[in-house]
């Protein structure tokens, strides 16, 4: 079971999420070097950075454009993040290990796709039992896709994302819902996990039958990421979950397959 670390664990809320997102691009267990190599990244970033500053700061004394106090105590404050993120960096593996792709738009595409199957899972499962089945749920992303304009190749993309993603869905669909403004632009470590728990633990009990195979729960427990702590998160603001997985309106039902009627006997 993967298990997720906890915020104190990071030294900074942007290594937390750094993290976080490293897990939601790359969740198989196979991903571990390419999640530690996302990480080296983001420092190795921070890094360059900060030597940049560093130079500017040395630059602008020997100019005469700052005195020395100024100066020194940037200094002292750069040197301490480097002091804090060399080791680090040398602990992931630095630069021994695999180059991460610049742009990856596409896994974060296919995340969102993961998102979404989640999220009209709950909303069927919770108010539409009859339309609670994967194939009818991808079924009808597909169609909202295409009508807003997204290069959809059949139900291939989204069954595939799916496949991928649904281990960390959960937390992509709680980061999505956070970073859309309604709570915080900027979401905190915590505030994603705890919304993603409000998620999680009842996809867990949702059980789907895929064709010819017996039941199996939309998330196995034992494959979904999830705190590594049991945390009370009571004191964080979070949206309300009846706004979030509430019933479909009627312009979305219209997107799912029309029911198959019985051929009439002659």
């Amino acid at each position: 079971m993967p298990y997720l670390k906890d915020r104190s664990e990071f030294d900074s809320e942007a290594e937390a999420n750094n993290y976080l997102r490293a897990v939601m691009l790359f969740p198989d267990p196979e991903g571990a070097e390419m999640r530690k190599a996302y990480c080296a990244k983001f420092i190795k970033e921070f890094l360059v950075k900060t030597q940049t500053e560093m130079d500017e700061i040395e630059e602008r004394y020997h100019n005469q454009e700052i005195p020395y106090e100024v100066a020194e105590r940037y200094s002292k404050l750069n040197f301490a993040y480097l002091n804090l993120l060399i080791p680090k960096f040398q602990l992931l593996g630095g630069f021994s290990l695999p180059q991460v792709e610049s742009d990856v738009s596409r896994l974060n595409w296919d995340g969102i796709l993961a998102s979404a199957v989640l999220r009209l899972m709950l909303r069927c499962h919770e108010h539409h039992k009859d339309l609670c089945t994967l194939n009818k749920v991808q079924e009808a992303i597909k169609e909202q896709l295409l009508v807003t304009k997204h290069e959809v190749k059949g139900l291939t993309n989204i069954n595939r994302a799916w496949k991928i993603y649904k281990s960390v869905s959960h937390l992509w669909l709680a980061d999505l819902l956070l970073c859309s403004g309604k709570v915080s632009r900027y979401p905190t470590y915590d505030q994603v996990l705890a919304l993603s728990e409000a998620f999680r633990i009842p996809a867990t009990e949702i059980l789907i039958a895929p064709r010819g195979k017996k039941e199996k729960p939309l998330l196995d427990e034992d494959f979904v990421w999830r705190p590594k702590t049991e945390r009370n998160f009571d004191n964080l603001r979070l949206p309300p979950l009846t706004n979030i997985i509430g019933p479909l309106s009627d312009n979305e039902l219209g997107f799912f397959p029309a029911p198959k009627r019985p051929n009439k006997e002659s």
